[in-house]
């Protein structure tokens, strides 16, 4: 079993390099025992949910109101609505050659239906099992919470190759209480199977500013690298591209203008 850290790319295969295609992915979580008032534990409901894209528009995604995929490659278990007992809080379960063909990043989320700011747990989890075997193949846990109210866990993303998978550990807080609404805060964890290419600006989304900044500038555009949330003139410019980042340097949008 492979113990994930942030950041950290793994190919979902098995050590024999075979391709596992049939997923169990569990996700759990502990309470704080500061949770509640005077030190008591309060339940804290979480949900686990998945997340399918085709390049950054939504395709479909399944959380507690919403079992399946309409697709039929990614079934959720059911809700846990307080995150007790030992093991998996919530499990779904994919199967990645069922996926529609356009589908190019599933990302997995974890947020609080309540609006409780994630602080409140710790040791969140995510763990890739192969569901033909029952074999635990990759595992990535966060021992401390965020302070948001959702939590981006993980992206499962295509390999470029046509066939494989890829997962990424990411464990950043987002400000998501209800998965239907995640889309805009998930946009910057999204990885296209095109390789960036300062020509088609919608490739330099997820790439650090400056790199990002280097390839459109060598493609010929002029650069507005910009805060997500600057003030900006409307002045158009057909020769421009404005790249909008996120407080880590992150490029979250790319547009001609």
């Amino acid at each position: 079993m492979i113990e994930l850290s942030k950041g950290q790319e793994w190919t979902l295969a098995t050590e024999s390099g075979e391709p596992v295609t049939r997923l169990r992915l569990g996700l759990g979580w502990d309470q704080e025992r500061n949770a509640g008032p005077a030190g008591a534990k309060r339940d804290v409901d979480l949900d686990a949910s998945v997340v399918q894209f085709m390049g950054e528009q939504l395709f479909d995604l399944a959380f507690y109101n919403n079992l399946a995929t309409r697709d039929g490659s990614v079934v959720h278990q059911g809700d846990n609505r307080s995150g007790s007992g030992d093991g998996d809080d919530e499990v779904i379960a994919v199967d990645l050659a069922k996926v529609y063909a356009k589908v190019e990043t599933i990302v997995l989320l974890v947020s609080s239906y309540q609006g409780h700011t994630l602080d409140w747990i710790a040791n969140a989890y995510c763990r890739i099992v192969d569901d033909a075997t029952d074999t635990e193949l990759a595992r990535f846990t966060l021992t401390a919470g965020v302070p948001q109210t959702g939590l981006a866990m993980a992206t499962i993303f295509r390999d470029g190759s046509g066939s494989g998978w890829r997962l990424r550990a990411i464990g950043e807080g987002i400000a998501v209480t209800v998965p239907a609404k995640s889309v805009g805060a998930l946009r910057p964890y999204l990885r296209s199977t095109r390789q960036p290419d300062g020509r088609d600006v919608a490739t330099l989304v997820g790439l650090d500013v400056a790199e990002a900044t280097r390839l459109a500038t060598e493609a010929g555009w002029h650069v507005r690298a910009h805060p997500l949330d600057a003030m900006l003139t409307m002045d158009f410019r057909p020769d421009r591209v404005n790249l909008a980042h996120d407080a880590s340097g992150r490029v979250v949008s790319a547009r001609v203008g």
